[in-house]
Formats: C-alpha cells, sequence, structure tokens
C-alpha cells in the first residue's frame, strides 16, 4: 500500500544483504550455477528489470559511506 514501509531485520550473518543482492539482481553466479527466482509486487505485478528500479531502491551500504 502506498506510504507503506517494509523493514529487514536479523542478526549479523543472517544472510539481509544476500537477500537484498539477489532481489537486486547485483551478484554474480559462478560457472554452472543457476538461480531462479519470481518476484512479485504485491502478489500481481511480476518484477523485472524495466519496473524494479520504477518502485524500489537499493543503495549498497559501501555506497554511502564512500
Amino acid at each position: 500500500m502506498p506510504g507503506q514501509t517494509l523493514y529487514i531485520m536479523g542478526a549479523s550473518g543472517a544472510g539481509k544483504t544476500s537477500l537484498l543482492n539477489i532481489i537486486s539482481d547485483r551478484i554474480s553466479l559462478n560457472s554452472g550455477d543457476i538461480l531462479k527466482n519470481e518476484i512479485y509486487l504485491n502478489d500481481t505485478v511480476r518484477v523485472n528489470d524495466d519496473n524494479l528500479g520504477k518502485v524500489s531502491a537499493y543503495v549498497m551500504q559501501d555506497d554511502i559511506l564512500y
């Protein structure tokens, strides 16, 4: 819903950054690795490269610190 925020919380090493990197397609796979996913917005709109950037943003921690 408009105006709502999602927070991802967890202990150090729980995989929060890995999850965000996978969702935002910022990972590089090794030869032979396969990553299959389907991401939906509000369980209706399938996310792809064209529409993900229109509705969300992810700034990596290193980007802020520099």
